[in-house]
């Protein structure tokens, strides 16, 4: 039976507890809808990708590097398109409406 750095078993209600964050961790890593097949994600994606809600992306070159995607940041208040590779702002912010219930 494996144990936990505190030296715990790792029971089963500790894994079923670990399925949620599992999940998120693994689409978060995955290339984001609209992102092309043929363009491989930057080497520092999983520190990206981790920090940030990304919800799509598309193909457009950056202004500032030349990389062929960009992405769209959910920064709760506001969107922005960003350059996953350098990190510029590709286009103005939009503003990021949200319903209240």
């Amino acid at each position: 039976m494996p144990f936990t750095p505190g030296g715990r078993p790792v029971t089963q209600d500790i894994l079923d507890a670990l399925v949620p964050f599992y999940r998120e961790l693994k689409r978060r890593l995955k290339k984001p809808c609209g992102w092309p097949r043929n363009v491989e994600l930057p080497k520092w994606w999983s520190d990206i990708a981790l920090g940030f809600t990304i919800t799509r992306a598309r193909a457009s070159e950056c202004p500032e590097c030349g990389f062929p995607v960009v992405i769209l940041v959910d920064l709760d208040l506001w969107n922005e398109w960003r350059c996953p590779q350098c990190g510029v702002i590709a286009e103005p912010c939009l503003p990021n409406v949200k319903t209240v219930s």
